[in-house]
């Protein structure tokens, strides 16, 4: 009867155990599906992901220019800007301008692949959510899913890191950029890549007029226009000839005469300046001139 008593005891104890057990991992599962459903309607969410896009785009389109200023522990005199210019090496310019494309190009691909990742992981993470509600879930797959709620988190962390830093970041020169024979003593240099936001055409004010076309455009990002920009705008005549012309403003909207009944594509971008590294992407509208009234 004692072993019979134990018997029952230990198989009761075990039972406990099991429950137990049971209740915790039920208890982890819900923990760890709220805490996905709660990313998933704030960082995750449908508005966050556009946002999300829309500032890689931005950052994809900006124009970066490569400036230099003088180190000021290094150069207690310091030489305006144009001075600097003047003395550098073309040499070591253009090496250092050509890293500095190669750092904007490894920038800009890393904010990708981690956009794309980002992406991947939502759509794993909403799998889950979905599975959950469905059937129960074991434990490895619970743990695998913890570990990437984890990585996403420090996805999103290092996407809004690196997006902050592209705007702004230092390039190493290997060489100093002014031979030491051009001035005595060299002035110490550091380079950065600035980053100005993209132009763009304003398609509400932007429209087609008998014989002639209103252009308007700004610059994103920036809420008040800096006067002090000027701007190349390209007209390219689609019909029926392949004709070119430009025209130079400092002005973010313009008049422009044209022939009637005719399709144009026009593109703005900011007059070429030469510290300019790196450019891949130039808006452009196409309109056609009304008929002139009779």
């Amino acid at each position: 009867m004692e072993a019979e008593w134990r018997g029952q005891e230990v198989t009761a104890q075990v039972e406990t155990q099991v429950e137990t057990q049971v209740e915790t991992q039920v208890d982890v599962l819900s923990d760890l599906r709220s805490q996905m459903v709660e990313l998933l309607c704030s960082r995750l969410s449908d508005s966050s992901m556009t946002v999300l896009q829309e500032k890689l785009l931005l950052v994809q389109r900006c124009s970066y220019y490569l400036e230099l200023s003088e180190e000021q522990e290094q150069s207690p005199a310091h030489l305006p800007v144009s001075a600097l210019w003047s003395l550098l090496n073309l040499q070591r310019l253009r090496r250092a301008m050509d890293e500095g494309r190669t750092q904007v190009r490894l920038q800009l691909t890393l904010l990708q692949l981690l956009h794309q990742e980002i992406l991947r992981s939502c759509r794993e993470l909403q799998a889950f959510v979905g599975r959950s509600d469905r059937e129960p879930l074991d434990a490895s797959e619970a743990a695998s899913t913890q570990q990437q709620l984890h990585q996403t988190r420090r996805h999103l962390r290092s996407f809004q890191r690196r997006l902050d830093e592209s705007r702004v970041s230092p390039i190493h020169l290997r060489t100093q950029l002014i031979s030491s024979a051009a001035v005595f003593p060299v002035p110490r240099l550091s380079a950065t890549l600035v980053a100005s936001w993209p132009v763009l055409f304003d398609r509400s004010e932007s429209k087609a007029l008998p014989g002639s076309v209103y252009l308007s455009w700004n610059v994103a990002g920036e809420q008040f226009t800096e006067q002090q920009q000027q701007f190349e705008v390209h007209i390219k005549s689609l019909h029926p000839a392949d004709q070119h012309s430009q025209v130079a403003t400092s002005r973010f909207t313009m008049n422009v005469l044209l022939v009637p009944d005719r399709l144009y594509e026009f593109s703005v971008r900011r007059v070429q300046a030469f510290n300019l590294v790196y450019q891949d992407w130039v808006d452009s509208i196409t309109l056609k001139t009304l008929q002139l009234s009779s």
